[in-house]
């Protein structure tokens, strides 16, 4: 199922998510340093594919660019 929150609900998410969740955030590692969620994971939108197998362990990802 999709569905879509705002960023500022991520946030707070972020401190209570499920340890079957996941934040993906799909910028640049150059992107990424200057500033995250805490928690998330960073996978470059173009690589995204190459993980689809570990991406499925987990019952909801959030997803953000």
């Amino acid at each position: 199922m999709k569905s879509t929150i705002t960023m500022d609900q991520l946030k707070k998410h972020a401190d209570s998510k499920k340890p079957n969740e996941l934040i993906l955030d799909v910028r640049r590692p150059d992107e990424f340093k200057e500033g995250h969620i805490r928690g998330a994971k960073n996978i470059p939108h173009d690589q995204v594919d190459r993980h689809a197998e570990e991406l499925k362990k987990y019952e909801t990802v959030y997803v953000h660019c």
